[in-house]
């Protein structure tokens, strides 16, 4: 299980500041260095969208302040209309936060999250819960999420989680067209 530091030390905010994350280079944001001579290359932008139920008002508690700006979309529709809402979409998101409190209980989640992860497989899940004690990357939640984040979401927990995410999409992708090749393979053998 991996921790956010919530007190870096002097030289860890220099080598912060000095490195361009995850998250920047995803966003496509620029670090602010006079010794920047070349300019970055262009990467597509992510979208981030974020699912909040019916209360697209509390984003301001799930998500901090300089975070709200990046959202693209907010989501709004009954946790079981997720999944086809999305499906319904002409362009789904790249990175979708999902508030799992606006769930009545975490066995509808399960299935919810679930069900999103087999229509919708390329889009990194992060779901947001004030349950969790710690933010967690571990492979352990792979069928529902990428990662689980404790509330608020601020830019630099966005940015450790999305290290571990995009792995975490990953082998779950890879995992999954190999559990499906094998299932194929199962039904195409011929009888003997």
């Amino acid at each position: 299980m991996h921790e956010y530091n919530l007190y870096p030390t002097r030289k860890q905010k220099l080598k912060i500041s000095a490195i361009p994350t995850l998250f920047q280079r995803a966003f496509h944001l620029t670090p602010h260095s006079r010794t920047t001579l070349f300019s970055p290359p262009e990467v597509k932008k992510q979208t981030l969208w974020a699912y909040l139920g019916q209360r697209p008002s509390e984003l301001e508690g799930t998500v901090a302040g300089d975070l709200t700006k990046d959202i693209d979309q907010v989501l709004t529709c009954a946790p079981y209309d997720l999944s086809d809402r999305l499906h319904s979409l002409a362009h789904t998101p790249d990175i979708l936060l999902v508030d799992i409190d606006v769930f009545e209980d975490m066995f509808d989640a399960v299935d919810v999250l679930t069900c999103l992860r087999e229509r919708h497989p390329k889009i990194i899940v992060l779901i947001i819960s004030a349950g969790f004690l710690v933010d967690d990357f571990d492979h352990h939640r792979i069928t529902i999420c990428d990662a689980a984040l404790r509330p608020p979401v601020t830019r630099h927990k966005l940015d450790a989680a999305m290290g571990f995410a995009r792995d975490t999409n990953q082998f779950w992708n890879t995992r999954r067209h190999q559990m499906l090749g094998a299932r194929d393979t199962n039904l195409q053998a011929p009888a003997s």
